[in-house]
């Protein structure tokens, strides 16, 4: 396996890329392409399943793999890559005789794209820009998603907490009521009519008018 980090000055990576082909010129000449022209993080492999090795140990941008090659052609690995990663855009090298499957493949394998051999690589830089910012507007997509679903999983819990108060509210009035005299004294020479208005679901002033006898009353009040 080589490796290569883009803009070594910044320390800034735009993205990490893998590269599988079992011809090593092919690799090293995609590779210092990439290294002197781009800002991503390079790792090429001649082997399907050393690059596997890798992909299980932490996540990639995009993978480019050859079509034939031996032992574990290139749909069978990128097969393999999008059960590890099924986010990571794919990107097949095939020969013109073989373009029939690599068609076939956009589908069964999910490609992002494939670029037949001998590619010009102006082209292919432009298929993998296009794959890295595809795939960064998805995970900006799904932040954004997670955050709608977040926002309405407060609304939710809000509404449920809103439902629940006035419930409570409603029994807490019913209470109040019952707390409330359910009649009062009676005399000729005073008419007594009350009306109870609370300031809210509930709370305002409490009150009682009790009949001490020898024509005197008490007005009892409690502002709560």
């Amino acid at each position: 396996m080589n490796d290569a980090s883009g803009d070594k000055t910044s320390g800034r990576v735009a993205g990490a890329i893998v590269i599988v082909d079992d011809e090593e010129i092919v690799t090293q000449s995609l590779m210092s392409f990439l290294q002197l022209e781009t800002e991503y993080e390079v790792h090429t492999f001649q082997s399907p399943e050393e690059a596997l090795q890798l992909l299980r140990q932490r996540p990639i941008d995009l993978v480019i793999s050859d079509f034939l090659m031996p032992g574990m052609n290139g749909l069978q690995f990128l097969a393999a890559v999008k059960k590890l990663h099924p986010d990571t855009p794919r990107i097949l090298l095939t020969g013109y005789a073989d373009k029939e499957n690599a068609i076939r493949a956009i589908n069964e394998v999910g490609l992002f794209q494939y670029v037949e051999k001998p590619w010009d690589i102006d082209q292919l830089n432009l298929v993998i820009d296009n794959a890295i910012t595809s795939r960064s507007r998805q995970e900006l997509l799904r932040e954004k998603i997670d955050e709608l679903d977040d926002v309405l999983r407060q609304r939710n819990e809000l509404f449920v907490r809103d439902s629940v108060m006035k419930r409570e509210l409603r029994m807490a009035a019913m209470v109040q009521k019952k707390l409330l005299p359910s009649s009062l004294p009676q005399t000729a020479a005073i008419a007594f009519d009350v009306f109870y208005q609370p300031a809210m679901e509930v709370g305002g002033d409490f009150y009682d008018v009790i009949d001490l006898g020898e024509k005197r009353l008490a007005l009892l009040l409690a502002d709560v």
